[in-house]
């Protein structure tokens, strides 16, 4: 019987633990800076730019 209330916590423990929130990772920024960028929707140069990445996706394009 204490085998199997020894067994039962040590599985709740487990499960609580296992679904408790996790902390987010800090977001991974990277800014590529261009001489000149051409903005192929309204045909404009920009000059000097910068393209801000963070996660694998464009966040932010504009002149520096």
């Amino acid at each position: 019987m204490t085998r199997c209330v020894q067994l039962l916590a040590f599985l709740f423990c487990a499960l609580a633990l296992s679904t408790a929130p996790r902390a987010q990772s800090p977001a991974v920024m990277t800014v590529v800076k261009a001489g000149r960028l051409l903005d192929p929707r309204s045909g404009k140069v920009l000059s000097p730019a910068a393209v801000r990445i963070e996660n694998d996706r464009i966040k932010e394009i504009g002149a520096l």
